[in-house]
């Protein structure tokens, strides 16, 4: 094996290992973002809820109705 020959050979590990510690850095990743998706959907989930909360009191026709004679 000649000198050539070792330094591909060394280029080729230091490249193999370079596509390994981005792959592992990514999964790593990927899994973190996961559980911060996980924790969004529940609180979409509660926002949504409040939401329909709101719009029924907003709506209810007894509340409006109350409120008109309360007015008066």
């Amino acid at each position: 094996m000649g000198v050539f020959d070792m330094i591909a050979f060394v280029v080729l590990i230091v490249m193999i290992s370079v596509v390994i510690m981005v792959s592992v850095n990514a999964r790593s990743k990927n899994l973190q973002t996961r559980g911060a998706g996980a924790d969004a959907d529940k609180r979409i989930k509660a926002l949504e809820e409040r939401v329909r909360v709101l719009e029924k009191l907003a709506t209810d026709r007894s509340a409006r109705l109350r409120e008109e004679i309360d007015s008066l």
